[in-house]
């Protein structure tokens, strides 16, 4: 890239620089003289190869220029120009290195601080002829050194967390919501259920006193049945209907138009969830067939079977020794009394017939005294006969609304089997729901503790101000920091808090992981503070602060060179870097490995390593690194084509 870049400068002139950046694999306590940690020993071993060949690339170490790297594919004599690489000058105007705890490599906000780190490195910090980066062009002129270590802190707007907080508030609001709506379901299946029970015991409530407005008593009798009032209403139009009807003379067609008529001109509104037309049929039916129920208990045709037994028992007796006066009125007439009163009518009529014209006429005392028994037979049978007939008709009338009534009492049944799994199926997501509201409720204060909570670090969330009441449409515009400041949804003061706590620690919080923990301290820090931000967040929180020293204050007393601010576009993040210079990379972790191979053998963490296996380029280095190859490098033969510098 170095040559390409030269080459192109020299036909262009477009004043090319390169710069690096390199993280570099360690753990957070790499000789404490514990336990060897859980890395694979190629992340540490990986990182000293790259820094003894940067280290020879850019002179850091005593290396002689020309550095010369052949290629492999010189050895195919076919179209190659050039059968090395020559170096012979610091191609990198700087290094910026970045320390990587491999152990914490696991955790996500470390690498997205490390990530977010290297972002502004490469993105904001290191553009060229930009108005707002002007004096930090590069820091061609500020950065004297070749190698840096960077050091940072990213303090961004709780996106994800406001996002996850919204969502289970969103839930929760839900379930809550849900909730009311099956509570409110719950209740109107209820009522609707009340409706039905009342009707679906019409029978034994209709001419009864035993219904109670629930609306309008307060205390029932223990004999009572509380009622809706839309019921009772209901049952008091029917019972006077059916009380205006006369069971002697009704026709079921006749009581039929009297339902449509009570159905016509009816005012009292059952349930939505209720068939009123069935309701008010099954309770006029049950008025209805009280009434004939009643006609029938009170017919003279019982009576008048009774009074006849009673003046009449020796006869009956005497005629069928089984009768039984306690059997059924009509069983008794049927099947004893009418025979009975048949066969005596019929041999007084015999006896008459005996008497003919002349013995009717001789004997006027025996005919008159038969003729008389003869009547009065008959009247008895003949007054039977039709109240029988009369009893039977009721009976009729009282089957057939018994049908009606059964039918409309069926489909009331049906309604309130399907209502009744209504209100159980209600009752169970209910329940469920009632978890899930549970769940979304311990989810939102989680999410809730989340957004309130920004431990220092790498990667800091900026907390939510406790107690601020968040809603959707205060993020449809995607705010950054200082609108959510204004609004009081993050507060200044924990802003402000976070980045004075970050400045402070700069030894040994984020800002002062080291790479150099070999011998070497730096008290003052040594190095300068960066942040980025927008021209309002700094007015806000960097250059200002609610009470307190402002924390460009802090970053000026902390640190040995003046802070900077690089103005951004973004308000979503502040970005705090620390650049050191003046670095000794011998002091750096890997000095522990780099040390090993000049002991006899290359050993990590105690245990043996082929280290040499790590370099790509172990012809830079220099003469007496144990994995040089320099001397390989001056003897090496050369295609017959020779060696091109173009």
């Amino acid at each position: 890239m170095d040559k390409v870049l030269e080459e192109l400068e020299e036909e262009l002139h477009p004043g090319f620089e390169q710069w690096a950046v390199c993280s570099l694999a360690t753990v957070s306590d790499f000789d404490g003289g514990g336990d060897a940690p859980d890395v694979h020993w190629r992340y540490p071993a990986n990182s000293l190869a790259l820094l003894d060949e940067l280290r020879a690339i850019t002179r850091y170490d005593d290396v002689e220029y020309p550095l010369r790297i052949p290629l492999m594919s010189a050895k195919d004599r076919t179209n190659n120009q050039r059968s090395a690489y020559i170096i012979d000058e610091n191609p990198f105007s700087g290094v910026f290195l970045l320390r990587f705890d491999q152990d914490e490599a696991e955790d996500r906000t470390y690498r997205e601080g490390v990530g977010r780190t290297t972002a502004r490195l490469v993105l904001e910090w290191m553009r060229k002829n930009q108005e707002q980066f002007a004096g930090l062009e590069n820091e061609v002129n500020e950065l004297t050194d070749t190698f840096y270590e960077v050091r940072g802190a990213n303090f961004e707007v709780p996106t994800d967390e406001i996002e996850r907080l919204l969502n289970a508030k969103q839930q929760y609001q839900s379930a809550m919501d849900r909730a009311d709506d099956l509570r409110a379901k719950k209740d109107e299946i209820a009522s609707a259920l009340d409706q039905l029970d009342v009707a679906l015991d019409a029978r034994s409530l209709v001419r009864s006193d035993r219904l109670a407005r629930v609306e309008t008593v307060d205390s029932v009798a223990a004999d009572e049945r509380p009622a809706p009032d839309v019921m009772v209403t209901a049952f008091q139009r029917a019972q006077q209907v059916a009380g205006n009807i006369t069971p002697r003379s009704a026709r079921v067609d006749g009581i039929r138009d009297e339902l449509t008529t009570l159905q016509d001109r009816r005012r009292h509104t059952f349930h939505d969830h209720v068939d009123g037309h069935t309701v008010q049929r099954t309770v006029f039916m049950a008025a209805v067939l009280a009434e004939i129920d009643s006609a029938l208990e009170t017919h003279r045709f019982d009576k008048l079977v009774d009074e006849f037994v009673e003046h009449n028992e020796t006869t009956i007796t005497e005629y069928d020794p089984s009768f039984d006066p306690t059997a059924d009125p009509k069983d008794q007439f049927l099947e004893t009394i009418e025979p009975m009163l048949d066969e005596k009518v019929q041999a007084l009529s015999r006896e008459l017939d005996e008497l003919g014209i002349t013995g009717r006429l001789t004997d006027r005392g025996t005919y008159t005294s038969i003729k008389e028994q003869l009547d009065h037979l008959r009247s008895t049978l003949s007054k039977l006969e039709r109240a029988l007939e009369e009893r039977d008709r009721l009976a009729e009338l009282a089957d057939a609304i018994k049908e009606e009534y059964e039918a409309a009492h069926a489909t009331l049944e049906s309604q309130r089997e399907a209502l009744a799994d209504a209100k159980q199926n209600t009752e169970s997501e209910l329940k469920t729901n009632s978890q899930r509201a549970e769940a979304a409720q311990r989810a939102l204060e989680r999410h809730k503790e989340a957004a309130q909570n920004s431990p220092l670090g790498r990667f800091v969330t900026l907390p939510v101000t406790e107690g601020a009441e968040l809603q959707a449409e205060q993020f449809a515009d995607d705010p950054g920091i200082a609108a959510l400041v204004e609004e009081g949804i993050i507060d200044r003061e924990a802003v402000v808090d976070r980045l004075r706590e970050t400045l402070y620690d700069h030894e040994d919080g984020v800002i002062g992981a080291s790479l150099e923990t070999r011998g070497k301290s730096r008290s003052p820090s040594q190095g300068r503070p960066v942040v980025f931000c927008t021209q309002g967040t700094r007015n806000l929180v960097w250059s200002d602060a609610p009470s307190g020293t402002a924390p460009e204050a802090v970053a000026n007393d902390e640190f040995a060179k003046q802070p900077e601010t690089v103005f951004c576009t973004d308000d979503h993040a502040i970005g705090l870097l620390a650049v050191y210079g003046g670095l000794a990379l011998d002091n750096f972790d890997h000095g522990y490995l780099r040390d090993s191979p000049f002991q006899g053998r290359a050993t990590l963490w105690g245990e043996p390593i082929d280290l040499e296996d790590c370099y790509a380029y172990p012809e830079l280095l220099p003469k007496d690194h144990p994995v040089s190859v320099y001397n390989r490098v001056e003897t090496t033969p050369l295609p017959e084509g020779g060696e091109s510098d173009d």
